[in-house]
């Protein structure tokens, strides 16, 4: 499976490629921090799935985010899944990554083991969200939602209602 890293954080990338390189089954064709780069390298590298930085704008210094480079980048290659990665768990976030097409949201704070296992599960069609995320579309759901779409995604059918990806740690 091809994989491309997006992360303004050249620490953040190295580690991301280092943690998947042990994976037999992953392979990163390719890493960047700029939000244009990422759009072109994909065009050059086809990836099956990119792990996008929700907080990408560092690198560029143009304002683009992750999320707004995972619309460019999907309108160019729209069979990319693009798995978010963030450190933050807020709603609008998510609710704004699913918009744009994101595939599923990861966080920095999960365990290791879930960022290859969100990639594969991505790879399969279901939708990697990671632990708190899950649990925040759970208790959005409880209290009158009914999971990722009680966060006011316009497109309920992008996240299913019950979250394939739940190895979760209580």
């Amino acid at each position: 499976m091809r994989i491309m890293l997006v992360d303004d954080h050249p620490l953040i990338r190295e580690a991301l490629a280092r943690l998947l390189s042990i994976e037999r089954d992953l392979d990163v064709v390719g890493a960047t921090g700029d939000a244009e780069e990422a759009v072109r390298m994909a065009g050059e590298l086809r990836p099956d799935v990119v792990v996008m930085d929700v907080d990408l704008h560092g690198a560029d210094l143009k304002g683009v985010d992750g999320i707004s480079a995972t619309r460019a980048l999907l309108a160019e290659h729209p069979a990319v899944k693009v798995v978010m990665l963030s450190a933050s768990c807020s709603p609008s976030l998510i609710r704004d990554s699913a918009e744009a097409g994101a595939w599923g949201y990861l966080l920095k704070g999960d365990p290791a083991d879930q960022i290859p296992e969100g990639i594969r599960a991505a790879a399969r069609g279901e939708h990697p969200m990671g632990v708190e995320v899950a649990r925040l579309c759970r208790t959005m759901g409880e209290a009158g939602g009914t999971g990722p779409d009680a966060l006011g995604v316009e497109a309920p059918s992008l996240w299913p209602r019950a979250t394939p990806f739940q190895r979760q740690t209580s």
